[in-house]
């Protein structure tokens, strides 16, 4: 992963897997690194609503961000505006699925 230099150590960092199961499961120990490298980083991690226990209690991740599921484009465009209220330094897409394409789009964040 490339991350764009500089990156404050106090950085927004979003982090983004809707689903699988697996997958999710297997990207629990990618907020432990990235707090690793910027602990004072403010850590969002963006899934679907079904895998939000699986990360809720996760002390590396600051907040949960759920997407219920069906969401639709007006769901995304409104977690988007909700994040780039707070400033986002950097998106990780861990999915690269067309809905977290569409939500790196709308945040306008440097991406990784």
């Amino acid at each position: 992963m490339e991350i764009p230099s500089p990156l404050s150590p106090e950085a927004h960092i979003v982090l983004v897997r809707f689903g699988s199961l697996g997958d999710v499961v297997k990207c629990t120990a990618l907020p432990r690194l990235i707090k690793k490298a910027y602990p004072s980083s403010r850590l969002t991690f963006v899934t679907s609503a079904a895998y939000l226990d699986l990360i809720r209690d996760n002390p590396y991740i600051d907040r949960p961000l759920p997407l219920a599921k069906g969401a639709g484009i007006g769901d995304l465009v409104r977690m988007a505006e909700e994040l780039r209220a707070e400033g986002v330094d950097l998106l990780v897409d861990v999915h690269r699925s067309l809905r977290s394409r569409a939500l790196c789009w709308l945040l306008r964040a440097p991406t990784a």
